[in-house]
């Protein structure tokens, strides 16, 4: 009986450390393996004038750490000829994101996601443990981050995450 208490809890620690959940975004924009189950929402806004869509994918890893693709859709041309904008406009969502968390942008770096240039920002600052992905498509704007509030996410984990996300379309 011992033997079959024990290999239960063995299982189910098991499966708990090693659930994950291969997502592919329903519009086909993105897919990722998460560490566990997406929760997606979805908001709609408009800019300007122009309608705005946001789609939120989260998955957790713990109660303090959570995974996340956002991916903001824009109308057609919104950021206009991207050759001389792309890096502000990485850098301007990068601030925005960073700032409405109240801590600093550390560790920048140039990134890719097969084609599509982007960059990365990595910060430990104020209880928050971060690892922010920005990349931009003509009409898409897609943030990636791994957030630990007060708790250090696992780096394997993390890095499986950010190496499985590919922009599709």
């Amino acid at each position: 009986m011992k033997k079959l208490v024990l290999s239960i809890m063995v299982f189910c620690i098991g499966t708990m450390l090693f659930s994950q959940e291969k997502f592919t975004c329903p519009n086909g924009h993105f897919k990722a393996t998460f560490p566990s189950k997406v929760e997606a929402k979805i908001d709609k806004s408009t800019q300007d004038g122009n309608a705005i869509t946001l789609r939120n994918y989260l998955g957790q890893e713990s109660s303090n750490i959570i995974y996340m693709v956002s991916v903001s859709e824009f109308p057609e041309n919104h950021f206009g000829d991207m050759k001389n904008d792309k890096t502000k406009i990485l850098d301007n969502a990068a601030e925005g994101f960073f700032g409405s968390l109240k801590i600093k942008q550390e560790n920048r770096k140039e990134i890719k996601s097969g084609k599509i240039k982007g960059l990365e920002f990595s910060t430990n600052d104020n209880g928050y443990y971060l690892t922010y992905r920005v990349y931009v498509t003509p009409e898409k704007l897609f943030q990636v981050a791994v957030l630990g509030v007060e708790e250090l996410p696992n780096k394997k984990k993390k890095d499986k995450f950010f190496k499985s996300f590919k922009i599709l379309n």
